[in-house]
């Protein structure tokens, strides 16, 4: 689609949900490439299961939760956080505990090659999603089901 176009349906709310949603001013651009991407983080502060964050990112912005892939884009992540809120951001990593995706993935399917576990974690008994403390900028094991808000990235 034509940058112009893109623009204008932008300022319009109109983006198509195929497309990334420009940055907007409030979010934060990302400093570097991760893996050859450019992203725009933004903190929403909706309390959601993990799945409702996952869908809410994917429908309204284009993208999904953030991956991390670095020690300063985690504490970029916390940052941006602690500005919006105390509480636990989902960020888009599962960790299995069976079958053949045993082990803690992004949800964006990019490598893992960086952890910030708390000590402890993760939890290995039962499927779960990670949370990024705004204490500690730690992650933490958390069910699913559990309401926290989020950050996109897109």
């Amino acid at each position: 689609m034509w940058p112009c176009l893109l623009l204008a349906l932008a300022l319009l709310g109109m983006v198509p949900s195929s497309h990334p949603s420009p940055c907007h001013p409030q979010d934060v651009p990302a400093g570097a490439a991760e893996g050859g991407h450019r992203f725009c983080y933004q903190v929403v502060t909706k309390l959601r299961t993990y799945a409702g964050a996952q869908r809410y990112c994917q429908e309204v912005l284009g993208g999904q939760l953030a991956s991390v892939h670095s020690t300063a884009r985690n504490q970029e992540l916390l940052n941006l956080g602690r500005t919006h809120t105390r509480h636990s951001l989902w960020i888009g990593a599962v960790t299995r505990c069976w079958g053949p995706q045993r082990g803690s993935q992004w949800e964006d399917s990019s490598p893992w090659n960086y952890a910030n576990w708390a000590p402890a974690q993760p939890c290995r008994l039962f499927n779960t999603c990670t949370t990024l403390s705004t204490l500690d900028g730690l992650w933490r094991s958390k069910p699913c089901f559990e309401l926290h808000p989020f950050i996109c990235q897109y």
